[in-house]
């Protein structure tokens, strides 16, 4: 598998989890300054929520990274992962977004 990239956001809490789980403290980068990240969300069911948005390059990494081990699963078993249409095109749509986005 290739190499991902790793970018930390870290929810920091005044304990540990548990039955009386720590509470929320704030959102930092990894070296400890507070940033505003996400959104709170009171949502339908009465919960809320801190929601982020999904970065594009990770699910761009996690989709390539993903129709290689089924581009492999289809070698092991015998079968062309070239032949057919669906892995091609979405191995050749992965590499058009990747390139685009400079995502490796």
């Amino acid at each position: 598998m290739g190499a991902s990239v790793v970018r930390n956001i870290d929810i920091v809490f005044d304990g540990p989890p548990g039955p009386e789980a720590g509470r929320f403290v704030e959102v930092e980068s990894p070296p400890g300054t507070s940033i505003s990240y996400g959104e709170w969300v009171h949502r339908e069911d009465g919960h809320w929520v801190l929601r982020f948005p999904a970065a594009p390059d990770d699910l761009l990494l996690a989709a390539k990274e993903a129709a290689i081990v089924i581009a492999d699963a289809a070698r092991q078993v015998g079968a062309d992962p070239t032949k057919g249409t669906v892995l091609p095109r979405l191995m050749a749509a992965i590499a058009r977004a990747s390139i685009a986005r400079g995502v490796r």
